[in-house]
């Protein structure tokens, strides 16, 4: 008996991760959008804590990538599973490896990162991870600044 009151106490206390991601996002929301530095640092929390939470609401501990094709966007048809791996730094990398061969082989000398990033987007493969919040469009947008040397995708 006095392991079930203990069993249900803990069900109803408040996820503390939630809690934690409430006051990072109360700080976001104080933050002057110029100081990007800070904002930065409180982004990363937000990652770690939501990275966190998908862990914890997984079924097996694994992480799948899913890959989609962005020339056929939304069309399920299309889709195929790459792998299941043990760990998200494992499924990361993978995911990330199909984003970077893509822009590696369409890189030119004097392509801009918004024609790379358009390059991307229209014809490249998105791979997504469940559970995970990486977003591959998010990762080749930073890749394609870093490839074309600054020439933003703004």
């Amino acid at each position: 008996m006095g392991k079930d009151k203990k069993n249900a106490k803990k069900e109803t206390a408040p996820d503390t991760s939630l809690i934690r991601l409430n006051q990072i996002m109360d700080k976001i929301r104080k933050t002057d959008i110029s100081d990007c530095q800070n904002m930065k640092i409180l982004m990363q929390e937000v990652h770690i804590i939501l990275t966190d939470i998908v862990k914890s609401h997984s079924k097996d501990g694994k992480f799948t990538i899913y890959v989609n094709d962005n020339f056929h966007y939304m069309d399920e048809d299309e889709r195929y599973t790459l792998g299941v791996y043990d760990t998200e730094e494992e499924a990361l990398q993978a995911a990330k490896r199909i984003v970077d061969e893509f822009l590696i082989r369409s890189y030119e000398p004097g392509i801009s990162a918004a024609q790379l990033y358009d390059s991307y987007i229209t014809f490249g493969k998105d791979p997504w991870i469940d559970p995970s919040p990486f977003n591959a469009w998010h990762y080749a947008k930073e890749r394609c600044n870093e490839l074309c040397e600054g020439k933003s995708t703004n």
